[in-house]
């Protein structure tokens, strides 16, 4: 399934792939609002970006058995070997068995509905704009941020800043928690060794 082949096929509501089916390329399904479950054959051995980015009413995401490189749980798509997180729902719940470490770019982007999601500790990475477009999703408030998480993850998703946040932390009246500085240095795109 092609790069975008079915995104903004808006009336979608079931899929049949057949059991040759071997990639799903970036976006093939974003945006299709009427998609509410999909099977992914245990033939495919290559599945890209966010391919089902908005997809609002998708509630059921699975992969079948006997697939050795994805498997699924709690409706999240997850790539075994690397423990990456490729796309959850908005009903989605973080395996926090440590099957996952790492949730990819835009995982659960445009997941309007997701209000609530807990990172498990085992999360050590979070891929650009994993979260963006999820309004309903309720941040934890710390020290002039808001995160996706609690100060229990040494891995909080640093989500927002606010604009006096940073501007304390450059005239030096405070400093950001050690623990952050590599969600921040990934935010502002420079070094760790910069900000320390």
């Amino acid at each position: 399934i092609g790069n975008k082949a079915f995104a903004y096929c808006t009336n979608l509501s079931y899929i049949t792939t057949g059991k040759e089916l071997i990639i799903i390329e970036d976006y093939a399904f974003e945006k299709c609002a009427a998609l509410m479950a999909d099977k992914i054959p245990k033939s495919v051995t290559q599945i890209g970006k966010a391919p089902f980015k908005g997809c609002a009413n998708l509630t059921s995401l699975v992969v079948e058995n006997g697939n050795s490189l994805y498997h699924s749980a709690e409706n999240c798509l997850i790539e075994t070997q690397s423990k990456m997180l490729i796309t959850g729902l908005n009903n989605a719940v973080i395996p926090a068995d440590g099957s996952v470490t790492g949730i990819a770019a835009e995982a659960f982007a445009d997941c309007a509905t997701l209000r609530t999601l807990s990172l498990p500790t085992c999360i050590a990475g979070i891929g650009e704009n994993a979260f963006q477009g999820c309004t309903a999703l309720q941040y934890t408030e710390h020290e002039g941020g808001k995160y996706l998480g609690n100060t229990e993850n040494p891995h909080m998703y640093l989500a927002f800043v606010s604009d006096k946040t940073v501007s304390r932390w450059e005239c030096d009246e405070c400093t950001p928690e050690l623990s952050l500085i590599p969600s921040i240095a990934e935010i502002f795109d420079i070094p760790t060794h910069e900000l320390l």
